[in-house]
């Protein structure tokens, strides 16, 4: 069969098509880098987006006008991931049951890119005998540094509003290999053989502040006063780039009578997904642990 004659249509794709092939061919010859364009569930972009939620923020909830009752302050420390917010509260003790100094609770949320509008609920954990559910909501400032118009609302019952600031911090030198402690971790420490004690359970929240590692950890009440629900620690540490070495100092906050430190060391695997080799020491005291970052961190 006879082919029909190209039409000027034809022809003019096909001298395009050319000009594009020829383009990228010198543009490889001479090195020139040419960006893919990066798709909603590509990895390369996915590990790029910043996540400006995470960290550290400080702020005050208030009451309504003539309740009579003082702001109250309170840290949070939070992990962004996506959309998604993960985090731990700790508040003076205001109203729970006297004898700890501190409320507790978890922070699960979301916050828009778009709209840069955040919501979570906060919930108490039961220590001081607080356990209830708080509704909050603000919009996050374009420079990711404070929370405007912030509310929040129990329920059935009364609301107020809120402020928050993220915590100042200098930028860290490495910020890539810092990167790979933050997140949510589930973790066991063990106690040394000969010790009838069970292994312990405990999660911990790290994000960084500047060169440091700082967060919270959670474990159930196994050696504190009887009543208390949960034991709960300030972390601050370091990684060490070059041997991904983690350590760090554990600070029980006085939940539950508990107010002394330990000392953490371990190795970060590779692909920064668990930490190996982990020993903890109080003075002469000494066992192991280990800690598994939970999937959406990885």
């Amino acid at each position: 069969m006879t082919e029909k004659p190209s039409s000027p249509l034809r022809l003019k794709k096909a001298h395009l098509l050319a000009g594009f092939i020829a383009v990228g061919l010198m543009a490889l010859a001479a090195g020139v880098h040419i960006p893919r364009t990066a798709r909603a569930n590509d990895p390369a972009r996915n590990a790029a987006e910043p996540a400006p939620f995470t960290g550290v923020w400080t702020g005050a909830y208030q009451y309504p006008e003539g309740s009579g009752q003082r702001p109250v302050s309170f840290t949070v420390w939070v992990v962004q991931r996506g959309e998604k917010l993960t985090g731990e509260i700790q508040e003076a003790n205001s109203f729970g049951e006297q004898g700890d100094p501190w409320l507790h609770a978890t922070l699960e949320g979301r916050l828009d890119k778009e709209s840069r509008g955040l919501t979570f609920t906060k919930t108490y954990d039961g220590t001081g005998g607080v356990s209830h559910d708080v509704l909050y909501k603000g919009r996050v400032s374009d420079d990711s540094t404070k929370v405007e118009d912030g509310s929040w609302k129990i329920l059935g019952n009364w609301e107020g509003t809120f402020t928050l600031k993220k915590k100042q911090q200098l930028e860290p030198k490495d910020k890539g290999s810092l990167e790979r402690c933050v997140g949510v971790w589930k973790g066991e420490y063990r106690y040394p053989e000969g010790v009838d004690t069970k292994p312990v359970s405990f999660t911990l929240i790290m994000v960084p502040q500047g060169d440091r590692l700082v967060g919270e950890i959670k474990e159930p009440n196994t050696f504190g006063r009887e009543g208390a629900p949960w034991l709960h620690a300030t972390v601050e540490g370091r990684f060490a780039p070059e041997t991904r070495t983690l350590s760090f100092i554990k600070t029980y906050d006085g939940t539950g009578q508990a107010d002394h430190d330990v000392r953490y060391q371990g190795r970060v695997s590779s692909d920064g997904t668990k930490v190996e080799d982990g020993t903890w020491k109080i003075d002469d005291f000494s066992g192991t642990f280990s800690l598994t970052k939970e999937s959406g961190d990885r």
